[in-house]
């Protein structure tokens, strides 16, 4: 019989995985802001830049499933360390060459090294909680998450004026970060106690959420899909012929402080296999907003960009509220039918 170990140990691996995964948004935050002046992309292709932005947080969505495979064939100590290794050597690569195909290809592959560590991480998160504070790890993980995107977008704002000369060494600074950080996880991280292979599909996380968890859905996607709008800001700071980008920051510091403040709210008040689906709508979401943002930027200018942004979440919006609504109906509808049911005739 395997020994479980202790609350202290568990809380120490715990710490470990969210230090990990904030030093991994640290590198897609900075290279948000870096890529508009980093790669030769013509001001009237906003598209072009928007998509190439999407790659990483794309990749990492859609690989999310087979990736979770991966993790429980292979071991998730193994998946993790994979991970943060090949975004140690895919920044490297992006900071020696600005080839655009050379870029996109290695920023694309940093979404499914993201992914190795992001589903790794939810799984020893699920490996090391009970089902009751399961939820408020997982809250804990995605504040992690972006609070590693708003320190990445202030250290890529310093990494401007830094290397104005030459903005590959900042990939360089970042490479090495994360290659000591990948050192450092595979002698401190060990694979945590976990029961037999599970594996999971889009199904089974749909067949555990409530009502509730269902009528917010909405509001959570339409908040990453405005974060990836606001996200989109460096570029159209670029477009406007400005060299100082610290006007855009505030912005997309409140956007992900707000971001936050839902992610740990959900937390509390829902179960964890939701925060696991926020987590991949998360990076959807941001990849639909880049996306959205540039051919808004292509189509119509700034004013375009913010009025799509805010049409998106006001529809999002009213959609929850109208599922919220008829999931209460339904409730109530069924309360009433219990008492019905158990009046004698």
């Amino acid at each position: 019989m395997v020994k479980s170990p202790s609350w202290l140990a568990k809380l120490g691996t715990l710490s470990l995985l969210y230090v990990s995964v904030f030093l991994t948004r640290i590198g897609f935050g900075s290279i948000l802001v870096i890529f508009p002046y980093y790669l030769n992309i013509p001001l009237s292709n906003s598209s072009l830049a928007g998509i190439i932005i999407a790659l990483y947080p794309a990749v990492e969505g859609f690989s999310a499933l087979p990736v979770g495979t991966f993790v429980d064939l292979g071991g998730r100590r193994k998946a993790f360390v994979a991970g943060m290794t090949m975004i140690s050597i895919l920044t490297l690569i992006i900071g020696l060459s600005n080839n655009l195909v050379l870029v996109g290809g290695a920023h694309a592959l940093e979404g499914l090294a993201a992914a190795m560590v992001t589903v790794a991480s939810l799984t020893m998160i699920t490996d090391l909680t009970v089902k009751e504070n399961r939820g408020a790890s997982m809250g804990g993980f995605d504040l992690a998450n972006l609070a590693g995107y708003g320190t990445g977008i202030l250290l890529g704002l310093s990494f401007l004026h830094v290397f104005a000369t030459n903005l590959g060494y900042s990939f360089l600074v970042v490479s090495a970060v994360m290659g000591a950080s990948a050192i450092f996880v595979y002698f401190a991280l060990h694979e945590p106690v976990h029961s037999s292979m599970e594996h999971g599909s889009l199904r089974g996380i749909y067949e555990t959420f409530t009502g509730d968890v269902i009528g917010i859905l909405p509001v959570w996607f339409s908040l990453t899909v405005v974060l990836g709008f606001f996200l989109f800001l460096p570029r159209l700071v670029k477009n406007a012929g400005v060299t100082d980008l610290a006007q855009s920051a505030p912005l997309i510091l409140l956007a992900l402080l707000v971001l936050g403040v839902g992610s740990d709210k959900a937390a509390k008040e829902f179960r964890g296999s939701a925060m696991g689906l926020y987590s991949l709508m998360l990076s959807g979401g941001i990849a639909t907003g880049t996306v959205l943002a540039g051919i808004s930027d292509d189509l119509g200018g700034v004013q375009a960009v913010f009025y799509s942004a805010a049409i998106i979440f006001g529809g999002l919006g009213l959609t929850s509220a109208w599922l919220l609504r008829k999931q209460q109906s339904l409730a109530k509808r069924a309360v009433d039918l219990n008492s019905s049911g158990s009046k004698p005739i």
